[in-house]
């Protein structure tokens, strides 16, 4: 604590005192900072100096930190614990360590106790500015940029400086060293002296010679755009770059939209087919297969207009619809959804406790769930048919009543093959022990488990695809793609089909809201998810 001034000849004893006790107490300025403490606390010393002009008396109650180029003459206080300055308080060290000159500045610690109490510092100010330099470099195995680059730095004394690495592609962030050792990234510190900054950069061993496809016994899917769309894989400005990822990574594909309802069956009596049947071929002719997707939506701008008004025979007309479809793919698709989200979500309205409020199962129930798979199966034997969902990873309510529809299904004798878990997750929703938990429970039913849709949204945590964001998404895919593996035995694996090529073109990358959920980045480069999912293939 700060003493009364005993007079001038103490007061020049006390300063020279200081100085040398702070000195050797801590042998260096980093020494003499702390991270501010909460108020009546004592002991640390602040991490965040203030400049101050001299002379200045300050008003209590608080406590602070303050530097200044210039000459103190003395200083003096009424004893106390805290002291404010700009509304944050600062921890301080015994009065004995105050003031004292350390690179070129003078600095105090100090702290009033009473109410009203003042700090008083004489002096003269030279008015110079102090600076401290920053040097920042790369190192490690790897490669990448920082920001700002490479290079000497001048900062005025106090300021705080953000650095930023970045990895190029075939490394990583591995973490900082130097005047700072974190993960951190970006990195902020207070320029409270001169600092040496080290970007460490660590070289992936990465797979380039082998695709997805080749490590896996299972299908590896892709949903593409085709027909008449915007970045359609066959015909458009993207064609050539999609096909180059594609192809040695893919051998399953889903049209995004184009065998949907809308498309296949617009109206009553008219099936319009020409679209679905270019991708089909295309497909099957670049060897890769095609799962359906699907035979039954209730979304608005899918449902055709002729079956939300339908009077007639409403079983009948959805059984023409599902056999007409399914029956004209016969062969050349080995796998529909033919139901899709189906179930209501917690804590929305419900038909029979269960599904969603739709066109089919206010006039059905539950029953034109099972119709649609008999109704599949009876036009064709060998055709996988699943029903696909969203949130069903999760372990809610939601997963709950799959389990129980299915269970119904199954004591009904519904030909249902498995369950599409879409897996639209973030990067931190739902918990590795919910996903693999839900896989295992329809898995231990005895059907066929397949990741369906899957993304992995950042935009929830991160604004801009950062190292970090990179990072932490690369180990995301790792973890759902391991625990798949173990949750589900090997005879029942369907597959794991990814929600688009490029992340430009992913349904929730929006203008005004950006995300990076895919295995390619908007150059159609890949990105370290798509290690993070080899990885997890190889059981790395």
């Amino acid at each position: 604590m700060i003493k009364h001034a005993q007079g001038a000849r103490t007061s020049l004893q006390y300063l020279v005192g200081g100085l040398l006790s702070l000195i050797i107490a801590f042998g260096s300025a980093d020494a003499a900072y702390a991270a501010p403490k909460s108020p009546g606390t004592t002991g640390a010393i602040c991490n965040n100096p203030q400049p101050m002009t001299l002379p200045t008396v300050l008003n209590g109650p608080a406590n602070v930190c303050l530097f200044t180029s210039g000459t103190i003459d003395s200083v003096s206080s009424r004893q106390a614990s805290t002291f404010t300055i700009n509304g944050v308080s600062y921890a301080n060290v015994a009065s004995n360590q105050m003031p004292a000159r350390i690179n070129g500045n003078y600095y105090i610690r100090y702290v009033a106790k009473q109410s009203g109490a003042q700090l008083q510092v004489n002096g003269t100010d030279n008015n110079s500015v102090v600076n401290y330099t920053l040097t920042v470099s790369v190192g490690g195995t790897g490669s990448g940029t920082t920001s700002p680059a490479p290079g000497n730095y001048s900062y005025k004394a106090g300021s705080p400086v953000t650095i930023t690495a970045t990895p190029v592609q075939g490394s990583s962030f591995s973490g900082w060293s130097g005047a700072v050792t974190a993960s951190t990234n970006p990195l902020t510190i207070t320029m409270d002296g001169n600092k040496s900054l080290t970007a460490n950069f660590a070289a992936q061993s990465v797979d380039t010679g082998s695709g997805l496809k080749t490590l896996a016994s299972f299908p590896i899917g892709v949903a593409v755009n085709a027909g008449f769309e915007n970045n359609s894989i066959i015909n458009s400005s993207t064609s050539a770059q999609q096909q180059t990822v594609v192809f040695p990574n893919f051998n399953q594909m889903t049209a995004g939209n184009i065998m949907k309802m809308g498309y296949l069956h617009p109206q009553e009596n008219t099936f319009t087919f020409s679209q679905a049947d270019d991708f089909v071929a295309f497909a099957n002719a670049n060897g890769i297969n095609v799962h359906g997707h699907t035979l039954i939506w209730h979304a608005d701008y899918q449902v055709p207009a002729f079956m939300t008004n339908y009077t007639g025979d409403f079983a009948a007309m959805l059984k023409n619809h599902v056999q007409t479809i399914v029956s004209h793919f016969q062969g050349r698709v080995v796998s529909w959804d033919v139901v899709n989200e189906a179930l209501a979500d917690d804590g929305q309205p419900t038909v029979n406790n269960i599904l969603r409020s739709t066109i089919f199962s206010q006039r059905m129930g539950q029953d034109f769930i099972d119709q649609s798979f008999i109704n599949a199966r009876a036009v064709d034997p060998q055709v996988d048919l699943f029903y696909n969902d969203y949130n069903i990873e999760a372990g809610t309510r939601k997963t709950v009543n799959l389990l129980s529809m299915i269970d119904g299904m199954r004591s009904r004798g519904v030909p249902i093959t498995g369950v599409g878990f879409q897996m639209h997750v973030t990067i931190d929703w739902p918990s590795i022990t919910a996903i693999e938990s839900s896989m295992k429970a329809v898995a231990d039913r005895g059907l066929k488990v397949k990741i369906s849709e899957m993304d992995v949204s950042m935009k929830s945590a991160y604004t801009s695809f950062t190292a970090d964001a990179a990072l932490r998404q690369q180990q995301r895919y790792h973890d759902i793609i391991a625990a798949y593996l173990r949750a589900v035995p090997a005879a029942q694996r369907a597959g794991i089909t990814v929600w688009g090529v490029w992340d430009a073109d992913s349904w929730i990358n929006q203008p005004g809201s950006p995300d990076w959920p895919l295995l390619f980045d908007g150059n159609f480069q890949p990105k370290p998810a798509l290690q993070g999912f080899k990885d997890a293939l190889l059981g790395n």
